[in-house]
């Protein structure tokens, strides 16, 4: 199970941290963890690239750990990828949780 931890401070999502495989399928036929990683990259790239901000505090393999600056522009894409994930949670639960923590 990938368990997502979402950090926030008031309104903003200050920092957001994803740990372990989803285990839904063998690695490199796994979906569910395909949909997970595409939503967080491309979420790292668009802020490094649009805003020149790096947010990777800690990668490694099945983990990674971002912390978040409160930006508007920069919480909208993050907010955006926060509905994907819950949304894969939804029809995943049994491989993704996601636990918000205010």
């Amino acid at each position: 199970m990938t368990n997502i931890d979402i950090y926030y401070n008031g309104d903003n999502i200050v920092g957001l941290k994803a740990v372990g495989h989803t285990n839904y399928a063998p690695e490199g036929e796994d979906i569910v963890c395909a949909g997970i990683s595409t939503l967080v990259q491309t979420a790292v790239l668009a802020i490094q690239k649009m805003y020149n901000i790096n947010l990777v505090q800690s990668i490694d393999d099945g983990f990674i750990e971002l912390k978040i600056p409160t930006s508007e522009n920069v919480q909208i894409i993050i907010k955006a990828i926060i509905y994907g994930l819950k949304d894969i949670e939804s029809g995943y639960p049994k491989n993704i949780k996601i636990k918000e923590i205010k």
